[in-house]
C-alpha cells in the first residue's frame, strides 16, 4: 500500500512516498528491482474506496454499478484515472535497472462479448501509459481470449497464473474453449512469465510452521519447473500441465 497524493488516502499502514524512495535505494544497493503492482479493472476496491472520499464525482464515473471493487473498463474516465495512478507510481519507483508493472487484469467480471469490445483496448491503453512512462507493462492472463491474444499490445508480458481461474462446470469447459493457453501467447510473439497459481504462491501465515514449510521447498526443488502451467486438460484443472514454450522465467509470492 501507498499514500497516493492524487486519491488522498490515509492509511496509517501505507508507505509514503520517502519510505518507497528509501526502498528503491536500499533495494538497489542488494540488486534487486522491485515491481509495483496497481490492479485494475478489478481487484480495484481499495482505489475505489480512497477515490469515493477525495472524487466522488469521479468515483461514480468509473465504478462498474454496484460492484464497488470493479472499475468500468468501457469508460474513458477509468483511463484517465488509471493514467494519473500509473503515472504517480512510476516516479515513486523510478531509477531501478529494470523497470516493470503489473496491471492487474485477473479475475475481471463480463462476458466474451464485453471482454473484446472494451477489456483488450482497455489493457491495450494501460500498456501504452505504463511504456510512456518507462516500464515494462505485465497482465495476468485470465480474462484474455484466444481470439483476442493476436489484438494485444506486443509490449504486454504475461503472468501466467491459470487458465480455470477458480472456475468449475460448465464455467470450466467455456474457459477451456474460449480462455489463451500459453501457446496462444507465445504463438503471438508476447513473453510469458510462469506464475503458477498452485506453484508459486507461499503465504506469510505460514512462515514457522514447519509442515507448510518443508512441503512448499520440496515442491519447488523435486516438482515445479519453469515449463509446468496451469491449465485445463480433458475438462478438468491441470496444475502441471506441460508448455514447450519460450517463456521468461517464474514468479514466486
Amino acid at each position: 500500500m501507498y499514500k497516493s497524493d492524487y486519491l488522498k488516502n490515509t492509511n496509517s499502514n501505507a508507505l509514503s512516498s520517502d519510505d518507497i524512495k528509501k526502498l528503491v535505494k536500499y533495494a538497489n544497493s542488494k540488486n534487486i528491482n522491485i515491481i509495483p503492482d496497481l490492479d485494475s479493472p478489478s481487484h480495484a476496491g481499495a482505489i475505489l474506496a480512497a477515490l469515493s472520499v477525495s472524487h466522488p464525482d469521479v468515483y461514480a464515473s468509473v465504478v462498474m454499478g454496484n460492484d464497488t471493487s470493479t472499475m468500468d473498463y468501457s469508460k474513458t474516465e477509468s483511463v484517465t484515472l488509471m493514467s494519473e495512478l500509473y503515472s504517480e507510481v512510476a516516479k515513486l519507483f523510478n531509477g531501478q535497472s529494470y523497470q516493470a508493472m503489473v496491471i492487474g487484469g485477473d479475475e475481471v467480471p463480463g462476458n466474451n462479448d464485453l471482454y473484446s469490445s472494451s477489456l483488450v483496448p482497455f489493457f491495450n491503453k494501460m500498456a501504452d501509459i505504463i511504456s510512456s512512462n518507462k516500464y515494462a507493462p505485465i497482465l495476468w492472463n485470465d480474462s484474455i481470449l484466444k481470439t483476442d491474444v493476436p489484438k494485444l499490445n506486443k509490449n504486454l508480458s504475461i503472468y501466467y497464473w491459470s487458465q480455470a481461474g477458480h472456475a468449475s462446470g460448465q464455467e470450466l469447459i467455456d474457459r477451456n474453449t474460449y480462455r489463451a493457453r500459453v501457446s496462444d501467447f507465445t504463438s503471438n510473439g508476447i513473453n510469458v512469465i510462469n506464475a503458477n497459481d498452485y506453484a508459486n504462491t507461499y503465504q506469510l501465515k505460514n512462515i514457522g510452521n514447519a509442515g507448510d514449510e518443508s512441503y512448499f521447498y520440496n515442491y519447488l526443488k523435486d516438482t515445479s519447473k519453469p515449463s509446468l502451467f496451469n491449465e485445463v486438460v480433458d475438462g478438468e484443472t491441470q496444475w502441471w500441465t506441460p508448455e514447450i514454450t519460450g517463456h521468461q522465467g517464474m514468479v514466486i509470492s
